[in-house]
């Protein structure tokens, strides 16, 4: 959609890859209902299926290490509302926002878009979202004074696409960090881009996993362990309030949970309700430097 006012969509389903749902520009309400979004092309789907004497899953390795496969990605929302939406097999989940470094593409006029003005990144609420296999979930770009709040929210990072992430603080390791994330927040979206406001996130209902499953995605799968990735990716200014929060291995608080660029600025994410493997633990505060109790 390009300079639109509303998008109403229920019940679809899209297989292929690359971008699924493009909104550069919308300047009322988008409702986008009972979505499935997977790569399966080709003579198969991905999975360890031979056909014609061949096997199939070095395609969807490439199809899932290309950053441009993207679910949704949304330039300027004034407002949206999506529920029941279900990924599997993207390198990006969800991208809100747009810049130089990462313009959204208009194949039909060949052209870039990035936004004009402050505080004018999309804004709204998510409901039941399962993530099932990703490189990263949610990439936040550029900001909004507005929130965006999510609700029943699910997330496996499956994959790796080799890119190294410059860490300068964090948990676990700091030596060739992947750019592996569920939550990755760049440089862009920060204060000075958003009128003084520090961006916010809501998110209630959290499940954090990962997984290697390179039986249909081959070399291109990697568990958090293996890609040295993390929950939290943070180049920018964000504050994310969660409230009920599980957290399954390998996904471990003390390697990886956050790591943050020197552009990171001010940071606040806490966590309540937290659970490791299913286990209570205290609740977490966490800003550029490190990880605490709250």
């Amino acid at each position: 959609m390009k300079e639109g006012a509303k998008v109403n969509i229920n019940h679809i389903s899209l297989y292929g890859y690359n971008r699924a749902f493009v909104i550069q520009e919308s300047y009322d309400v988008n409702t986008i209902s009972n979505i499935s979004v997977v790569p399966n092309v080709g003579p198969t789907t991905p999975a360890e299926v031979d056909y014609l004497g061949k096997t199939w899953k070095w395609i969807y390795a490439i199809l899932v290490s290309r950053q441009d496969n993207i679910g949704m990605q949304i330039g300027i929302s004034d407002g949206y509302s999506f529920d029941n939406v279900f990924f599997h097999g993207v390198h990006t989940a969800i991208q809100l926002g747009a810049s130089e470094k990462f313009p959204i593409y208009n194949p039909v006029e060949n052209t870039y878009w990035i936004p004009e003005h402050p505080a004018t990144g999309p804004w709204g609420e998510i409901v039941n979202i399962l993530i099932d296999a990703c490189n990263t979930g949610f990439h936040f770009i550029w900001p909004t004074v507005n929130s965006n709040r999510i609700t029943n929210l699910q997330v496996h990072t499956n994959f790796f696409d080799g890119s190294i992430y410059e860490a300068s603080t964090g948990t676990g390791s700091l030596v060739n960090v992947g750019k592996q994330a569920i939550f990755l927040v760049e440089p862009t979206y920060n204060k000075s881009n958003n009128i003084s406001f520090i961006p916010t996130v809501l998110i209630s209902n959290f499940t954090g996993c990962s997984f290697n499953d390179s039986v249909r995605y081959y070399t291109a799968s990697a568990m958090a362990s293996e890609a040295n990735g993390r929950v939290f990716l943070i180049g920018g200014d964000i504050s994310m309030e969660f409230f009920g929060f599980l957290l399954m291995y390998p996904l471990s608080m003390e390697d990886y949970t956050f790591a943050a660029a020197a552009t990171a600025g001010d940071v606040s994410i806490r966590i309540r309700g937290l659970l490791r493997d299913g286990y209570p633990y205290p609740d977490i505060k966490i800003d550029k430097y490190r990880m605490s109790n709250l």
